[in-house]
């Protein structure tokens, strides 16, 4: 006869399972003044750190999830981006011994930290009760798979100085359906994200993108410690995601 699974698990005096009243698993410990629910509700996102380093935590398991490696190749394969969007003339290749890399940027308007944000104020407005890492950043894989979140593709010198807000991208650059992604969030989108949204749009209506005078003395690259244009050769480049 088999040995029924047990629905809880001791390791040192620590407790993992489900616990009363509670919707999902948990962990706890005699020890302890609380337990830890797997599944995060409205108590543990009012806390204001908690609520950042999910988002971080979220973000991190993105990155890390295997469709998102070769997301960067698809875009450079099958929808054909394959240059840097901002130098043009950085160009990508299959020449793999450059030193030269393309990176993926998201944006122009929403980071991937926004996303994460939206999507996961979109649950938390839903209640829904099964709220965790995993469960929200296989939501963020599925809207890029849809290429529902819009990114730019950078060689590593231009990615520098647009994360470092010296290049501004108007919303034409890039590739994806914010449009879409944000009427199916739009339950998601707070007051403060919606205020950066609109200043974004209205400055992108004002504006081309523009560089601040950032790439006008090509030596300035060496002093940025970067090797894109020291290597380039017109072979083109090689690539990488992050």
């Amino acid at each position: 006869m088999a040995r029924k699974k047990s629905t809880t698990v001791d390791m040192l005096g620590v407790t993992f399972g489900p616990l009363e009243g509670e919707p999902g698993p948990c962990v706890s410990s005699d020890n302890s003044m609380f337990y830890l629910s797997y599944d995060k509700g409205e108590e543990f996102f009012s806390i204001y750190e908690n609520e950042i380093r999910f988002y971080k935590g979220v973000e991190d398991a993105v990155r890390r999830h295997p469709f998102y490696s070769k997301y960067i190749k698809y875009l450079i394969d099958v929808v054909g981006i394959r240059t840097c969007q901002v130098l043009p003339n950085v160009e990508v290749s299959d020449n793999k011994k450059s030193k030269v890399v393309i990176e993926m940027h998201h944006g122009p308007m929403l980071t991937l930290f926004d996303v994460v944000e939206i999507i996961t104020t979109y649950y938390r407005k839903l209640n829904y009760d099964r709220i965790t890492t995993c469960f929200i950043a296989n939501v963020v894989i599925e809207e890029h798979r849809l290429n529902n979140i819009r990114t730019v593709l950078l060689c590593k010198s231009a990615h520098q100085q647009v994360t470092e807000g010296n290049v501004f991208l108007n919303y034409n650059q890039g590739f994806g359906y914010t449009d879409v992604f944000l009427e199916k969030y739009k339950e998601g989108i707070s007051d403060h994200m919606a205020n950066k949204i609109n200043r974004y749009i209205q400055e992108s209506i004002e504006n081309d993108s523009y560089d601040n005078d950032v790439f006008a003395i090509a030596s300035k690259f060496k002093q940025w410690g970067n090797n894109d244009f020291a290597d380039y050769s017109p072979e083109g480049v090689g690539y990488k995601d992050e």
